[in-house]
C-alpha cells in the first residue's frame, strides 16, 4: 500500500515564507491592519474631508475639544410629592370599602375581585409613598 502524497513538499512551502513575527515597520512596531487602525481611530467626521493619500493613515482623529457630559442636578424634593400617594391610597381604600358595603349580600365573585384589586393598587400606592419620602445618597 502506497503512503498518501498529501502533504508532500509543504516543508519547502513553509520555509520560503516568513514568520509573522518578522513582518514589522522599520520602527520595530507590528504593522495594523487598515480595518483594525479604522475600528481603533474611529470613523472621520462628517465635516472633515478626506485625503486620499497611501502613506498617510485613511481617517486622522480630531483635535477638537471634548466636552464633559451635562452633570445631573438633584432636586431639592421627589419628583412627585408622598402626599399623592397617600391620598390616593385613602382614596382607594374607600372605594374598595364602599364596594364590600354596597353589594348584595352574598358577595359576587366580580365585586370580590374588583374589591382585591383595588386594595393591591392601594398597597402599591401605599409602598410608592414610603420610598418617595426616602433620599438616595
Amino acid at each position: 500500500m502506497s503512503k498518501p502524497t498529501m502533504g508532500r513538499g509543504l516543508g519547502s512551502l513553509m520555509a520560503d515564507s516568513k514568520p509573522q513575527s518578522e513582518s514589522q515597520t522599520t520602527n520595530g512596531k507590528p504593522e495594523i491592519a487598515a480595518g483594525v487602525r479604522t475600528l481603533m481611530q474611529g470613523a472621520a467626521p462628517k465635516d472633515a474631508p478626506t485625503t486620499v493619500n497611501s502613506a498617510a493613515p485613511r481617517f486622522m482623529p480630531t483635535s477638537a475639544p471634548k466636552t464633559s457630559p451635562p452633570q445631573v442636578t438633584h432636586q431639592k424634593g421627589p419628583a412627585i410629592p408622598r402626599s399623592y400617594f397617600l391620598l390616593v391610597d385613602a382614596l382607594l381604600i374607600a372605594l374598595a370599602i364602599y364596594l364590600a358595603y354596597t353589594s348584595p349580600k352574598p358577595m359576587p365573585t366580580s365585586r370580590m375581585i374588583a374589591a382585591i384589586v383595588v386594595v393591591v393598587f392601594a398597597a402599591g400606592c401605599g409602598l410608592c409613598a414610603l420610598m418617595a419620602g426616602t433620599e438616595k445618597e
